[in-house]
């Protein structure tokens, strides 16, 4: 059955193929260059089954570029979001493997970036940053070469940390104070050290 009109949808994201029954179709522009789209190109049923499941993967990956460029994600968020999506093992790792292609799935990459926008939003102890960054599915041996690589300067963070907490009402109290940065992974001696040479 043969296309009568290409034009692009009302979101102009995708672009809406209409045939001679007035059947439609939503594709990407990959698809529509892959199939060689436009009015008069007659299609066969096989054709369009494998059109419809091209542009449904194609949806998706764009859904994963959204996704990913609005915020960095671990493999193991792009994982789990592709599960929830119902999506095969095998179609999983096609996925994962065209982001890594583009560079936009890089665990290594997302470490150095957590680090560096965690210690200006908010200073945390390693331990509380490793802890964050296994929660995100981060393979542990990918943060171990992160901090063999990069030292973390503890005490210069805690001491950030003590004076943007020191602004509280609630943290003018020195035991609180501590109690805070110990729970939050700092050794206690070293709290002690930190408070005690910006008290000087």
């Amino acid at each position: 059955m043969k296309v009568v009109s290409v034009t692009t949808t009302l979101d102009e994201k995708e672009y809406l193929v209409i045939r001679e029954n007035n059947s439609k179709f939503r594709a990407s522009a990959n698809v529509l260059f892959k199939y060689e789209i436009a009015p008069g190109k007659d299609l066969s049923t096989e054709e369009i089954k494998k059109i419809k499941s091209n542009a449904s993967e194609d949806r998706l990956f764009n859904a994963l570029v959204r996704l990913i460029t609005g915020r960095l994600k671990t493999e193991f968020e792009v994982i789990q979001y592709l599960k929830r999506k119902n999506v095969d093992e095998d179609k999983i790792s096609s996925y994962l493997d065209k982001l890594k292609d583009l560079n936009l799935l890089d665990d290594k990459k997302y470490v150095e970036s957590f680090v560096h926008d965690q210690n200006l939003k908010s200073p945390i102890s390693k331990t509380k940053l490793i802890f964050k960054l296994r929660a995100k599915g981060i393979n542990k041996d990918i943060i171990e070469e992160y901090f063999k690589d990069n030292t973390l300067d503890e005490q210069q963070s805690l001491k950030k940390l003590i004076e943007i907490k020191r602004r509280q009402s609630k943290y003018k109290d020195n035991l609180k104070l501590k109690a805070y940065l110990v729970r939050n992974g700092f050794n206690y001696s070293e709290v002690n050290k930190a408070m005690g040479e910006l008290d000087q």
